[in-house]
């Protein structure tokens, strides 16, 4: 089997900080929210805070 590189498309989500840290995010697909958890080290990695 071989590993090939992906990258992230743009992508924006929504989320907030939960009481142990980790992230709750939720982005839109068909007209529904999905929601998510992901750790704290991940989410920062993958997104940073988009300035209005």
């Amino acid at each position: 089997m071989e590993y090939k590189k992906y990258v992230q498309k743009p992508f924006e989500v929504e989320a907030y900080q939960n009481d142990s840290g980790d992230y709750v995010f939720r982005y839109k697909t068909n007209g529904e929210y999905i929601e998510s958890t992901m750790p704290k080290e991940s989410f920062e990695s993958i997104y940073e805070l988009k300035e209005e």
